[in-house]
């Protein structure tokens, strides 16, 4: 008896249709200066962190400046050390004070101290034409420069049992990685997949080098509906999606983002995506 295969490869092809981690918010933000793009509190620690911001307008004609700090944690941000190091740098903003940082992270991070895996802090200060704080705020920096990766694959016996079988990478060592879904028409691949409707399936604890291995049955229970199946790490909340998951009927099949279905994994059949 063949076992026909449906996989759905998260990565290097279309199945990976988003993959970040979740939103954290300024701490200590004062007023209206603070960040507008989509900062995440992860960034690698090899690449410029670009981020924009507002809040920071010229006062009376007189211009201002923004500045930016990395520091290992707070009191280094707050005894000026990111100065002395020389993991600082300073922008003019525009009239009406929108501002855009590119942070030469590989640099600053190596002048603060830190490095891959490290956690830090990032802060931003407005100062005014007399070089005095008008307002500022931070947030968290969690330095990473792995992204998940992986694979699932779907089987179905000659009984009907069907078991997923999932292969993951880019994760902390000994993180806990949470597989589960979302219903795909109420929930965005450019929004981590957790929240009220997130259904998880099966959890992971990564090994030495960040990634999982395991298999599970699929649950009976879950409704009928297409969905998006995606991971997420507890550290700081790095995710990825892979191809969607259409259940009917209580069977499940692996569907393109267009709905169309590429197989069960039922006994006649076996295709794949990659």
């Amino acid at each position: 008896m063949r076992l026909g295969r449906s996989a759905a490869t998260l990565g290097a092809t279309a199945a990976l249709v988003a993959a970040g981690a979740a939103v954290s918010t300024p701490a200590f933000a004062n007023g209206d200066f603070t960040y507008t793009s989509d900062y995440t509190g992860v960034a690698s620690p090899d690449e410029t962190l670009t981020i924009s911001g507002t809040g920071c307008a010229s006062t009376d004609g007189n211009p201002t400046s923004v500045v930016w700090s990395v520091a290992a944690d707070q009191e280094s941000l707050s005894s000026g050390a990111s100065q002395a190091t020389g993991a600082f740098g300073s922008i003019i903003p525009n009239d009406d004070g929108t501002w855009t940082a590119a942070i030469d992270l590989p640099t600053a991070t190596e002048a603060a101290g830190l490095s891959d895996q490290q956690r830090g802090v990032l802060g931003f200060a407005c100062y005014n034409y007399d070089n005095k704080v008008v307002d500022s705020f931070n947030v968290s920096l969690a330095l990473d420069s792995t992204k998940p990766d992986g694979s699932y694959t779907l089987t179905t016996t000659a009984d009907g049992t069907q078991t997923i079988e999932t292969t993951i990478t880019g994760f902390t060592p000994e993180e806990t990685i949470r597989f589960g879904v979302v219903p795909a028409d109420s929930h965005g691949t450019g929004t981590s997949p957790t929240g009220d409707d997130f259904t998880e399936l099966t959890t992971f604890t990564a090994d030495a080098d960040g990634g999982a291995t395991g298999s599970f049955p699929v649950p009976a229970d879950l409704p009928d509906g297409r969905y998006r199946v995606g991971v997420v790490g507890d550290s700081h909340g790095e995710y990825g999606y892979f191809q969607n998951l259409l259940v009917k009927d209580g069977t499940y099949s692996i569907t393109s983002e267009d709905g169309s279905t590429t197989g069960t994994g039922s006994s006649d059949s076996s295709s794949s995506t990659d």
